[in-house]
């Protein structure tokens, strides 16, 4: 029996009846509904296939051994320190970092830079101007026996004034009462046994003589001068200075001028000269000292525990002694071995001889030996 295209149930053949399809044969695109019986999951080659839905199915055997495999490796993989993959500090962006712990890490160029611009705390030495902060210690105490030095920085610059250097005592508050001011005490080495105690000395630098010739330029060495001789300077004011004529060349023009004796007094500038052998024409231009003798002002009383002691290794212009307006009091000058002691009015007053003789003028009536 043979089943056509258009039959669509048994229900098209035999009205409330069954068939048997036993040996039929459908051929075509035949649609069937309900349940067809007699047909096995087998007879389609799904014998193996278990009747579940997707998100009910287990997990296989063959998954299972694949995910303990892939565990396995994980496991293995994250208990492996030894850097597995082979990354280099340069793929993490580390190529400059050296290999070192903290502890062996060596000074760099720029902390080595740093602590070079650093003084050390023994012995430490300073170059270019050293600050300090506010301190206020009750003594500074210098360690060894070596001489020991505060120094100013050295003034360099032409027509200026050096640095001063002041140490004072402290002060009393303005409107106070029952207050002074603090002492400034200057005490030599006190002697312990039989040993001397030290000395207090005041020392002024040399000065400058005022206008004293520094460097002679030969601008015109003229004719006919005659080694050895001396020359005179023609309208340059001052005395005292000696100029040699050091060395001649062709027609006796010179060509080297020694200072023998640099005088007092001069102006600097271009000048003719006389002497010299009985030369003429030549010209000489002069450089000349401009510093003077600074003064000591006192605005109190000295008082002496001691023997004090003032050391003046060359003659200066004058020393001026000034009470606390500033007003010179008395004026101490050296005249070749005396010191002579004048009054604000310039007037001499007071001698002392090398002898330690005291002698009087005007004033003063007392005459003694010290």
């Amino acid at each position: 029996m043979k089943l056509h295209d258009n039959i669509q149930t048994e229900s098209n053949i035999i009205a409330g009846g069954s068939v048997t399809a036993t040996g039929l044969q459908v051929n075509g695109n035949t649609t069937f509904t309900g349940i067809v019986n007699g047909i096995s999951k087998a007879m389609v080659g799904l014998s193996a296939v278990d009747n579940t839905s997707d998100v009910n199915k287990p997990v296989s055997t063959a998954q299972n051994t694949a995910i303990q495999g892939v565990q396995t490796n994980l496991n293995t993989h994250s208990s492996n320190t030894s850097n597995p993959h082979g990354v280099t500090k340069s793929q993490v962006g580390l190529n400059f970092v050296d290999n070192t712990s903290d502890n062996a890490k060596p000074i760099s160029i720029l902390q080595q830079n740093a602590l070079n611009l650093k003084a050390n705390i023994a012995s430490p030495t300073f170059t270019g101007v050293a600050g300090f902060a506010t301190v206020r210690p009750t003594a500074i105490t210098f360690e060894g026996t070596q001489n020991k030095s505060i120094l100013v920085d050295t003034n360099t610059t032409s027509n200026t004034i050096g640095s001063n250097l002041t140490i004072a005592a402290g002060s009393a508050s303005v409107g106070s009462t029952n207050k002074k001011g603090g002492d400034l005490v200057l005490q030599g080495g006190v002697n312990s046994g039989n040993a001397l105690g030290g000395e207090i000395q005041f020392w002024t630098a040399p000065a400058k003589v005022l206008g004293a010739i520094t460097s002679v330029v030969i601008t015109n060495g003229g004719t006919g001068y005659s080694n050895g001789s001396t020359l005179t300077l023609v309208g340059a004011g001052g005395s005292g200075a000696v100029l040699t004529i050091a060395s001649t060349y062709t027609y006796n023009s010179i060509t080297s001028v020694t200072v023998t004796s640099a005088g007092s007094g001069y102006s600097a500038g271009t000048y003719s000269v006389s002497g010299g052998g009985g030369g003429s024409s030549c010209t000489l231009t002069i450089t000349v000292n401009s510093a003077v003798i600074g003064t000591l002002e006192n605005s109190g009383t000295i008082s002496n525990g001691g023997d004090a002691e003032f050391n003046k290794k060359v003659k200066t212009p004058a020393l001026e002694i000034k009470n606390s307006a500033g007003t010179t009091i008395w004026t101490v000058e050296l005249n070749t071995t005396d010191l002579i002691f004048k009054n604000s009015s310039g007037t001499n007053k007071i001698k002392i001889d090398q002898n330690g003789n005291l002698f009087n003028s005007g004033d003063v009536t007392a005459y003694a030996t010290i």
